[in-house]
């Protein structure tokens, strides 16, 4: 599988989403959880007595935004880097909703929100540790007083443990299967992706991502005068035991 032109500070690829876009609810819907998810956000709002009928809602790579069915509560706003993605979304006419295209890692907003949510390991498809904490410290800009940064991240170690680098493959539904490699190099572990329906349809997709520790996401918090917590992502809409959860808050 080759590798497609990267753009921005992400290493991932975006052209392949524009391209793949009308695909996307095809196949990547069966590997997410978006109630579970849905359902995790909700609990962490609770906990942080944060109303949801008057919660201000920012996902940072919404894709087409499939999570926003599973919170009709809150005002949403989603951002993407794919205008295929962001065209998907807005034709779905999700109450409550707005969308638009632009790089996260260039993020310009001038509205607070109660919760910024960065979508499925978005977060570690950043170049550098530098990047990733640059990156959080600018969006504390645009969160209220109360609110909470919420981002899902794959623990290496865990990871480690129950995987091998190499080829794997798995059935989807509506005849859809996935085959891919990973691999990890220079301190990064790499995915590639090729979702396959017969003969005809074959979508192509590559990820590069960096290594979390929950020390790391410690001493990260330290940095940006944040408190952090981990929660299980397995139990609270994650598919792995290796898929975790982290909450930043200001103290």
């Amino acid at each position: 599988m080759e590798r497609e032109k990267i753009k921005g500070s992400l290493n991932f690829c975006a052209d392949s989403y524009n391209k793949n876009s009308k695909y996307y609810d095809k196949t990547y819907f069966f590997l997410n959880d978006y109630k579970g998810e849905a359902d995790f956000i909700k609990k962490i709002l609770r906990l942080n007595k944060i109303k949801l009928n008057s919660a201000k809602f920012l996902d940072l790579g919404c894709g087409t935004g499939n999570l926003f069915f599973y919170l009709p509560q809150l005002k949403k706003v989603g951002i993407d880097l794919s205008s295929g993605m962001i065209e998907g979304a807005r034709i779905k006419n999700i109450p409550r909703s707005s969308f638009f295209i632009q790089d996260i890692s260039k993020l310009n907003l001038r509205h607070k929100f109660d919760i910024i949510y960065i979508s499925t390991f978005l977060i570690q498809t950043f170049k550098s540790f530098k990047e990733i904490e640059k990156f959080l410290d600018k969006i504390k800009i645009n969160l209220s007083e109360e609110g909470i940064i919420i981002f899902s991240w794959i623990n290496e170690e865990e990871y480690k443990k129950k995987y091998n680098d190499g080829n794997f493959q798995f059935e989807l539904k509506d005849g859809w299967n996935c085959l891919g490699e990973s691999y990890f190099r220079n301190k990064k572990r790499c995915i590639k992706l090729e979702f396959i329906k017969g003969k005809k349809i074959k979508i192509k997709s590559y990820a590069e991502y960096l290594i979390f520790s929950e020390k790391y996401l410690e001493e990260i918090s330290r940095k940006l005068n944040m408190n952090v917590q981990i929660y299980s992502g397995k139990r609270n809409g994650l598919k792995e035991e290796y898929h975790k959860w982290a909450i930043l808050k200001r103290p």
